[in-house]
Parts: structure tokens; C-alpha cells; sequence
């Protein structure tokens, strides 16, 4: 019987991020195409982005919606997203209209990650179908009474409608503007206990149900496989 092993380290997204930089440092992490990520440009470009959430008004707990295909801005945004102590709320890049209206409501998602399109999936579009109100919207000051949490969509890709910002100017770019040891004691406020996950069943007999799971969880069970 094999017995289950844990990480040394704390059981933090946070904890494993930097233990893998140090351990792994310039080996390839993440492969699309021509672009490569190592494990320090995962720890540097996390933080940053960390930072910029914290300066966007994301803190610990707040639900974080995240909307695109695999690939390195994908792992460095729910990197960023769980050192902080977010909630990353994952949706299929199938999803359609309804379903994406019901979950955002459901999980009480108040930013939004999301790509403009892909693979012929327009997302602005599709957001807009989900969220009444949503098309007209300010960007960052979102206020649609189908979903009282929703208060800013950022996108990556060039078209980026009226209701959100770039991913980059709206976040990355902000990095700075967040305080000295902000983004420090956010992540030293983070515990194995608190939340990190939100993921949807599949939902083949009813509507998808929301799972949670915890930071320990994230980081222990792929440790064990």
C-alpha cells in the first residue's frame, strides 16, 4: 500500500510557487507553440500580476473568474490569483451563454479573466448574451443586478469592448501601485485551509454544482501523483 507523502514546505500555491523557482529555476515549465515559461518567469511574472490584483482592488477571498484556453497567461494568472488568496473560479472555454451567466452568479464572481476569443468563441459576445446590462457597462464599476458581485472584466486579446480593460493596462501595469509588502503580507495571510479553487462537475444528469477546494489540497494531491 503506498502511503500518501506531503511537501515540505507550507501547503500554499504562495509556498510551492517559490520552492519550485528555487528548486527548478530555468527548466521549461510551460510550452505553447514557440513560447516557453520557466519556473523563475512563473514566480517573477506571478508576482507581478499579484501585485496588480491587490492594486485592482482583489484581495483574499474575493472570487476570480478566469476565462481562457491552457497556456502560460492561464498559469501565471491563477498562480497569481491563489498567492494572494483569492478564489479562482474556473470555466470552460466551451461553456456557452446560460451556463456562464448561472456559474458567474453562482460562484459570485467579482473579476473576471478572460480572453476575447478562441478557437471562433467570441467571448465578448457571449458575456454579454450572459450578463443583462453588462454591454454599456463601466469598466471597473460594473453594477448589473443579475450578478450584484460582478464588478470588473479584463481581457486578453485586442478586442476589448466598452465594460472592461486590458489585462495588461488594467492589472499587469498596476503591479506598482500597490504598496511596499503588500503583496508580502497578503501572501503570508494565506493558509492551507482557505479556499483556492472553485471548479464545475460536469453536470450530465443537472446543472453543474461548484466545487471547492482548498490551497492544501492543490498542493498536496499533485504532489502524491
Amino acid at each position: 500500500v503506498r502511503t500518501p507523502s506531503f511537501p515540505a514546505y507550507r501547503h500554499t500555491v504562495d509556498a510551492m510557487t517559490r520552492h519550485a523557482a528555487t528548486t527548478w529555476g530555468e527548466r521549461e515549465f510551460v510550452i505553447l507553440d514557440q513560447e516557453r515559461l520557466t519556473f523563475t518567469d512563473a514566480g517573477e511574472r506571478s508576482a507581478e500580476f499579484a501585485s496588480g490584483l491587490l492594486a485592482a482592488g482583489v484581495g483574499k477571498g474575493t472570487r476570480v473568474g478566469l476565462l481562457a484556453p491552457n497556456g502560460p497567461d492561464w498559469v501565471v494568472a491563477w498562480l497569481a490569483i491563489s498567492r494572494i488568496g483569492a478564489v479562482a473560479v474556473l470555466f470552460s472555454t466551451y461553456a456557452k451563454a446560460r451556463e456562464l451567466g448561472r456559474d458567474l452568479r453562482l460562484a459570485d464572481v467579482a473579476c473576471l479573466l478572460t480572453v476575447d476569443d478562441h478557437l471562433g468563441n467570441d467571448y465578448v459576445e457571449r458575456l454579454e448574451e450572459a450578463v443583462p446590462g453588462l454591454e454599456g457597462s463601466t469598466p471597473g464599476a460594473i453594477r448589473c443586478p443579475s450578478h450584484p458581485s460582478l464588478r470588473s472584466v479584463h481581457v486578453w486579446g485586442d478586442g476589448v469592448p466598452g465594460w472592461a480593460a486590458p489585462v495588461g493596462a488594467g492589472i499587469v501595469d498596476r503591479a506598482g501601485e500597490a504598496s511596499d509588502g503588500a503583496l508580502a503580507a497578503a501572501e503570508a495571510d494565506v493558509d492551507p485551509t482557505d479556499p483556492a479553487v472553485v471548479i464545475f462537475t460536469s453536470g450530465s444528469t443537472s446543472d453543474p454544482k461548484a466545487v471547492v477546494h482548498t490551497q492544501g489540497t492543490v498542493v498536496r494531491h499533485p504532489h502524491n501523483l
